[in-house]
């Protein structure tokens, strides 16, 4: 069975990661569906990284979505991974500080050569 990514963002929500294994990691796939508001997507971030930080879990969030990408700053971009590759091995640091990640994307700087 294949499920909608905003379907599979009900299934797994605040609630469900509290429930995930201490020092586990929690993927989320399709993170900030179309359905979702930018406040609603701000709002979720956070709570995730309260909750990681609280029960030492890692929550990776899958997304194509620029309002979640903005959830991550400068300090965050040695967490920030595009194709698998650490998105200070694909940009410089000093390069990526002017812009917000959900824009680079939005103009595809962001992608692996």
């Amino acid at each position: 069975m294949r499920f909608e990514p905003g379907f599979v963002y009900l299934v797994i929500g605040p609630t469900e990661v509290n429930l995930a294994d201490d020092s586990g990691v929690l993927v989320i796939d399709g993170f900030g569906g179309g359905w979702m508001t930018p406040t609603l997507i701000r709002r979720r971030v956070d709570e995730y990284r309260q909750m990681a930080d609280a029960k030492d879990i890692t929550v990776v969030l899958v997304t194509t979505c620029p309002v979640a990408m903005n959830c991550f700053g400068h300090d965050d971009y040695e967490e920030v991974f595009v194709r698998g590759r650490s998105l200070l091995d694909l940009h410089d640091a000093d390069w990526l500080c002017h812009c917000s990640l959900g824009s680079l994307y939005q103009r595809e700087r962001l992608e692996v050569e």
